[in-house]
């Protein structure tokens, strides 16, 4: 019962994962490919590039903000926070637009294979504005990539056009590797991405609405009504691709597992705007794809190796209690689950769940398990015990605790972490533990 209650959570986990995957392809596939629409139909002009942008960037300013996850900020961190969202907010506008004039010039799947230098485009940046020292597999993959995307693309040197088209491309991802960074800062200090009030949403939308109401009344209004449709379309795809690569999958998965399934959604997206746009997927195209492919598999395993690098003795160590080491059960349990759920300020004050009936469980905090006081350093070796004495009496555990995860690996237990109320646990799992 206790497997069948573990596989259900699994089964979740994988069908979040599965979920944040397809929505994240669909809506970046959907936001280009109807930008490309737009493009073809006004024609590739300056023009129609500020009009479809304008649209997107409008419509991320009104239903978008970047918030502290606490809901207040000192003053002190309001003016320090300033200038990262300042990068922020031109460097996505820049990269909008680079996007958007770089896909009027040649094939979105183009523009989109040379964005699948991102990555280490962004790795470069950091290497000549904040002098890190790129890895080894930048060094490695960069040229590879840019080869396969070459090869994708066609060869920049015999078409003016098609030179043009890949570096504005380029230059959104200059732009992206300076907007990630700089939302990188802002989530290091608690800031998030949130859709904005309800009103603000509906008045944004019922805005386009008259403006497409007013259009139609107007002489010739029928024949432009189509691109402010295809606009305004794109526009809300590009909110929903945006939030949710930025605010959703890389706080839902961990930094290894959003690296890897970048890499399939990048390849994904390339593939279904080359078969929508009519474009032909021949040897080369695949064969150039393939090698772009690789050389992202490069680079990501390299930044894997690096964030597992630290591993000692097949746990990795960024909490003192590691020190301990792994430990044998010496208590056998008494319940099915124990439910380790804090009561304290940090509690997010969540329902239980439904647990049926034929698990035994218990729900306490070890707070209410007291440690008898003793000098300093024997109170400490008391209270990891008795820590582990409170958590081997479930066969599994559930905790929102951190040290009730670390406790729990270190004892072999298996357990489900929940987060508290600033996400310290989630944060630790996900960038500690590379899972």
């Amino acid at each position: 019962m206790v497997l069948r209650f573990f596989k259900m959570i699994l089964i979740n986990q994988c069908v979040l994962i599965s979920t944040a995957f397809s929505l994240w392809t669909i809506t970046s596939f959907l936001c280009h490919h109807i930008a490309k629409e737009f493009l073809i139909q006004s024609g590739p002009t300056l023009t129609g590039v500020c009009i479809i942008s304008f649209c997107q960037l409008l419509f991320c300013v009104s239903c978008l903000e970047i918030t502290a996850e606490d809901n207040h900020e000192s003053i002190h961190q309001k003016g320090n926070l300033k200038h990262f969202k300042l990068i922020c907010g031109v460097s996505h506008v820049v990269a909008t637009l680079s996007t958007n004039y770089s896909m009027s010039l040649i094939r979105a799947s183009s523009t989109f294979a040379i964005k699948m230098l991102e990555p280490v485009t962004s790795a470069l940046v950091q290497w000549v504005v904040f002098a890190v020292t790129p890895s080894v597999s930048t060094v490695l993959s960069l040229p590879i990539i840019v080869t396969g995307a070459v090869i994708f693309t066609g060869n920049p040197f015999q078409d003016a056009i098609l030179s043009r088209g890949l570096i504005w491309a380029l230059v959104s991802n200059l732009a992206l590797a300076f907007r990630n960074i700089a939302m990188k800062k802002l989530f290091d200090v608690k800031m998030q991405i949130v859709p904005r009030s309800v009103q603000s949403i509906l008045s944004v939308n019922a805005v386009a609405l008259v403006g497409l109401v007013i259009l139609a009344k107007t002489p010739n209004g029928l024949d432009v009504a189509p691109l402010y449709i295809l606009s305004l379309i794109s526009a809300i795809f590009h909110v929903l691709y945006s939030y949710l690569s930025v605010a959703l999958v890389l706080k839902t998965l961990s930094v290894v597992t959003h690296a890897l399934l970048n890499i399939f959604k990048r390849v994904c997206v390339v593939v279904l705007l080359c078969i929508a746009g009519k474009g032909v997927l021949n040897i080369e195209n695949i064969s150039g794809l393939l090698l772009s492919f690789i050389g992202l598999i490069i680079y990501t395993l390299q930044k894997t190796q690096l964030h597992m690098s630290t591993i000692i003795g097949g746990v990795r160590e960024p909490d003192m209690a590691f020190e301990i080491g792994s430990v044998e059960r010496f208590v056998s349990p008494t319940f099915d689950i124990l439910w380790m759920r804090r009561s304290d300020d940090e509690s997010t004050k969540y329902q239980m769940p439904y647990i049926p009936h034929q698990l035994s469980y218990h729900v306490a905090d070890w707070l209410s398990w007291p440690t008898p006081k003793s000098p300093a350093m024997e109170y400490a070796f008391h209270i990891a015990t008795n820590g582990m004495l409170f958590l081997q009496r479930g066969r599994v555990v559930i905790t929102d605790r951190l040290h009730g995860h670390i406790l729990s690996t270190l004892l072999g237990i298996p357990h489900v972490i929940l987060d508290n109320n600033y996400h310290k646990v989630s944060s630790y799992h996900l960038n500690s533990a590379g899972l």
